[in-house]
C-alpha cells in the first residue's frame, strides 16, 4: 500500500516584510530547514496538505513552536 505524502508549506515573514517560503513532501527537509535557521522576531505560517484535502494550518511566533504544531500536524496523517 503506497502512503501519499502530505505537502508542507512554511512561510517565514521578517519584520522587514521579506517573505521566504519551503515547500516540500519531505518531512525532513523542512524539520532541517526550521533547526538550521534561528527565526527570531518572525511570523511562521504553517500549512499541512494531505491528498484528501484536508489541512492543518496555524501561525507561530518561534521555531520551537512551529516544530511541535508540525510535529502534531503530521501524526495526524499518519
Amino acid at each position: 500500500m503506497k502512503m501519499n505524502k502530505p505537502k508542507i508549506t512554511i512561510k517565514i515573514i521578517n519584520k522587514n516584510e521579506k517573505t521566504k517560503r519551503v515547500v516540500s513532501r519531505k518531512r525532513r527537509r523542512i524539520f532541517q530547514f526550521l533547526k538550521a535557521n534561528n527565526f527570531q522576531n518572525c511570523l511562521i505560517e504553517v500549512k499541512v496538505t494531505d491528498k484528501e484535502g484536508y489541512f492543518n494550518e496555524g501561525v507561530y511566533n518561534n521555531t520551537r513552536e512551529t516544530i511541535n504544531a508540525l510535529k502534531d500536524f503530521l501524526e495526524v496523517l499518519i
